[in-house]
């Protein structure tokens, strides 16, 4: 799935703003003293890999390794509640 999501990264973080600018929809981007802040159309899988190239990176007031768990929650039905991750699951 893709997000639209605003962020915020240190401007010298070359490896990252170089990954937003080639492998993702920039919709916006400003600069605010010494962070570059963007508003970009992102995967999850992508957004894993900008992590892996920066890991001072916030949404909103949020570390993104936190933000990034509520922005791609998987949505439960009727209160239900998987505390075992999908792919670990083995019927009997």
């Amino acid at each position: 799935d893709i997000r639209e999501v605003t962020l915020s990264l240190p401007s010298r973080a070359s490896k990252a703003v170089d990954f937003i600018e080639k492998r993702t929809e920039v919709v916006e981007r400003d600069w605010v003293d010494d962070r570059s802040i963007y508003t970009i159309k992102i995967g999850r899988n992508q957004f894993e890999q900008l992590l892996s190239r920066e890991r001072n990176i916030r949404i909103g007031d949020e570390d993104a390794s936190v933000a990034i768990e509520k922005l791609w929650a998987i949505p439960f039905e009727n209160g239900e509640c998987c505390q075992l991750p999908p792919h670990k699951f083995q019927e009997e």
